[in-house]
């Protein structure tokens, strides 16, 4: 039942759309820095879980797109994913004005620079 509150608190915070609005940008990563820390001292586990996914979704989309260009990308397992999740808790702690985009960028170009072997990572397992 928590789990259900949380993620409606979650999306209770997007604007409804219609067909006259554009968005360059959607989903938690629109959010603030201070939108993520309140909901994370709620349910850290499910909050850091979605956003986390959403950072991960997002940087996995630069790198294929720069991967397609020229070859390059970030390599996203030079850093742990704890070490991940605990750069974005403090960018965002530090910055609570910021949006949760601007802590996966700061994360993301902290990656060390590599040219893939492989397009895709194990899966995880739970």
């Amino acid at each position: 039942m928590k789990r259900i509150l949380l993620l409606a608190v979650v999306l209770g915070t997007f604007p409804a759309t219609g067909a006259t609005q554009e968005f360059a940008l959607m989903g938690v990563g629109a959010q603030t820095c201070g939108q993520f820390a309140n909901l994370y001292r709620r349910a850290p586990n499910a909050v850091e879980t979605t956003y986390f996914s959403w950072a991960q979704g997002y940087m996995s989309g630069i790198n294929m797109m720069r991967v397609g260009t020229d070859g390059a990308s970030q390599n996203m397992a030079s850093i742990s994913v704890e070490a991940q999740q605990r750069m974005l808790r403090e960018y965002c702690n530090e910055r609570p004005l910021a949006d949760f985009i601007e802590a996966v960028n700061h994360l993301y170009w902290k990656f060390s620079a590599s040219r893939p072997t492989k397009k895709r990572a194990p899966p995880q397992s739970n």
